[in-house]
C-alpha cells in the first residue's frame, strides 16, 4: 500500500491544466479551479480560511488536496460536504465561495459559502494561469509546476492488475437530431409525491422515488403511488429493495430494506454481516444492487455482500472504491484505488468479491450494460465527453469514436440502462430557447448513439433518464414554476 504518512509537498507554480482537470474529474463541481493546494502535515483548512473554514472534521488530517473554485458554480448532487438534503431535488443550483476536498480515503466533500476573508493559502499553492506572451516576444520559461496529484499506475494491492493503457479513440461530428412523438407531464399529471430524485427500470415497469413517496408505471404515461422507499430502489423478481447510508453521530450507517410491494419495508442491517467484518454497516454506503447468476450482490464504497434469496446476507469483503455497474452476471467499475493518482482503471468482478483493472484511462468513466456488453463514457465535469469505449465481455476494451461532439452531458445523470441500451441526457442551458436539451440513446453493441431532441420550453431542465424496452422516460423540473417536476416519456425505434 501507498505510504500517505507523508504525503508530498507541492511546489508553488501555476496552474496546470492537467492537474486542474484531474482534479474537476472527482469533484462534483461545475466550475473553474482558481487555485489548488495540498494541506500540509499538521495543518488544517482552518488555517487556510480562518473566517470561515467550515471544516472542522477535517483538522489534522493529512493528505488532503484541496481545490478552490473561481466564482459562481453549479453543485450537482453530492454524497459529501452536505451540499444537499436527503430528499431534496437533484437539480443542480449556484453557489459561491465553493471549496472542494479530496482526502486520501473516503468520500471527497464540498463545501459552499467558504470564507475567503483573510485566505491564507499554504506554501505550494497553484493559483492563477500563466501570463500570455505575444508572438513577437522573447520565450519565457515558467517554472514547471510540481504535479500535485502522482502520476503512474497505482500501487500494488489485492485488487490491482496493472494493464495495457487503452488506444485514444477517434473524434466525430455529431449526428443529427431524430424527431420523437413526446409526451410533457407536468406535476399536476400525477399523484402529488414532491421533488423527483430517480427514475429507474423495474419488472416490467419504470419506479420513481421521490421524495414523497414511490410511483409505479408500465409505460411513463400513468402513475400511481405504491408506497414510499427509505431510499434508493432496485427492483428484481425477489422484491423491492431500498438501500443508502444514513448520517448518525457515529458517521455514516449503510441502509438496506426489503419489501413485497413497496408499502411496507424490513431492515435488513441487524444481521452479522452488516454488524462485524470488513461490511461493518459504518462506512460502507450501499451505492446498487446488481444480479450475479442465482445471487444478488450488493456493492458499498468498501465492500460487498450477496445473498440468493435477499433476505439473508452475506460478507463478501473489502472490495476497491469505484463507480460500479453490472450485467450479463459481471460487475464492471472504473476508478482508482489511490486517492493521489490521477490514473484511473476499467474494473471487472466475476462474483463481487474479487476484482482486477483491465484498461488504463485518465478519465471519469462512467459504464453501463448493453445487449452486447458494456459501453463506457468518458468526460470531465463541464466538459464534453471525450472517451467512448465498448467491450463484449468487460474484460477487452475497443474504442468507439465520440458521437456527441461538443455537447456537455448533464454530470448529475450518469449512464443509464435497462441492460439493452444505455441513456444519458444533455447539460441544455438554463432559460434559453435550447432548454431542456436532448437525449442520447445508445445501441445495442454501445458504439453508435442516436440524439432525440426534447420538445423546446425555454424554462425546462432535464435532470435524469431510463430506458425499458422502447420507452424513454425523462424527469425534470419546470423552472418558472418554481422547479416544480415534469415528466417526458416517449416510444423509440
Amino acid at each position: 500500500m501507498t505510504d500517505r504518512s507523508a504525503p508530498p509537498t507541492a511546489a508553488a507554480g501555476y496552474i496546470d491544466p492537467d492537474v486542474a482537470a484531474q482534479l474537476a474529474a472527482k469533484c462534483p463541481v461545475v466550475g473553474e479551479i482558481g487555485s489548488y493546494f495540498l494541506i500540509p502535515t499538521g495543518s488544517s483548512l482552518q488555517s487556510v480560511f480562518p473566517n470561515g473554514g467550515k471544516t472542522p472534521e477535517l483538522d489534522g488530517r493529512d493528505g488532503l488536496f484541496v481545490a478552490v473554485y473561481a466564482g459562481d458554480v453549479r453543485l450537482p448532487t453530492v454524497t459529501g460536504g452536505g451540499t444537499t438534503e436527503p430528499g431534496s431535488s437533484p437539480r443542480p443550483s449556484t453557489f459561491s465561495n465553493v471549496v472542494c476536498v479530496v482526502p486520501p480515503t473516503g468520500e471527497v466533500e464540498v463545501y459552499s459559502d467558504v470564507s475567503k476573508q483573510g485566505m491564507a493559502l499554504p506554501p505550494g499553492a497553484h493559483t492563477g494561469p500563466p501570463p500570455t506572451v505575444a508572438p513577437s516576444s522573447t520565450a519565457i520559461v515558467m517554472p514547471s509546476p510540481s504535479v500535485v496529484l502522482p502520476t503512474g499506475p497505482p500501487s500494488p494491492t489485492s485488487f490491482v492488475n496493472v494493464p495495457t493503457p487503452a488506444p485514444q479513440p477517434t473524434p466525430a461530428r455529431s449526428p443529427a437530431a431524430v424527431s420523437l412523438n413526446w409526451s410533457r407531464l407536468d406535476q399536476s399529471e400525477w399523484p402529488d409525491v414532491g421533488a423527483i430524485y430517480e427514475v429507474v427500470p423495474g419488472q416490467n415497469r419504470f419506479l420513481a422515488n421521490a421524495s414523497g413517496g414511490l410511483m409505479a408505471s408500465p409505460d411513463g404515461m400513468h402513475w400511481s403511488v405504491i408506497g414510499s422507499a427509505p431510499g434508493r430502489v432496485y427492483d428484481d423478481a425477489r422484491g423491492l429493495f431500498a438501500f443508502g447510508s444514513e448520517q448518525t453521530t457515529q458517521g455514516s450507517k449503510t441502509e438496506l430494506f426489503s419489501s413485497a410491494d413497496g408499502s411496507s419495508w424490513k431492515s435488513l442491517t441487524d444481521q452479522q454481516a452488516f454488524t462485524s467484518g470488513p461490511c461493518v454497516s459504518a462506512g460502507n454506503p450501499i451505492g446498487g444492487i446488481y444480479p450475479i447468476g442465482n445471487s444478488l450482490i450488493a456493492v458499498g464504497s468498501a465492500a460487498a455482500l450477496s445473498s440468493e434469496d435477499g433476505q439473508t446476507w452475506q460478507c463478501l469483503g473489502p472490495i476497491p472504491n469505484l463507480r460500479i455497474n453490472g450485467g450479463h452476471s459481471l460487475l464492471v467499475g472504473s476508478g482508482s484505488t489511490d486517492p493521489q493518482s490521477p490514473i484511473e482503471y476499467l474494473w471487472l468482478s466475476h462474483d463481487g468479491a474479487t476484482w482486477h483493472a483491465t484498461t488504463e484511462t485518465a478519465d471519469f468513466m462512467n459504464p453501463a450494460p448493453v445487449a452486447d456488453g458494456f459501453v463506457a463514457l468518458g468526460q470531465s465535469y463541464n466538459s464534453a465527453p471525450a472517451v467512448l469505449l465498448t467491450s463484449a465481455d468487460g474484460e477487452h476494451w475497443t474504442p468507439q469514436p465520440v458521437a456527441f461532439g461538443s455537447e456537455i452531458l448533464n454530470e448529475s445523470a450518469p449512464l443509464a440502462s435497462d441492460g439493452s441500451r444505455a441513456v444519458v441526457v444533455e447539460d441544455a442551458p438554463d432559460f434559453t430557447a435550447e432548454s431542456p436539451g436532448d437525449v442520447w440513446v445508445s445501441s445495442k453493441d454501445g458504439s453508435t448513439w442516436t440524439r432525440y431532441p426534447l420538445p423546446r420550453h425555454r424554462s425546462d431542465y432535464a435532470i435524469s433518464s431510463a430506458i425499458l424496452g422502447n420507452q424513454i422516460v425523462v424527469f425534470g423540473e419546470d423552472e418558472g414554476q418554481g422547479n416544480a417536476a415534469l415528466i417526458w416519456t416517449a416510444t423509440i425505434p
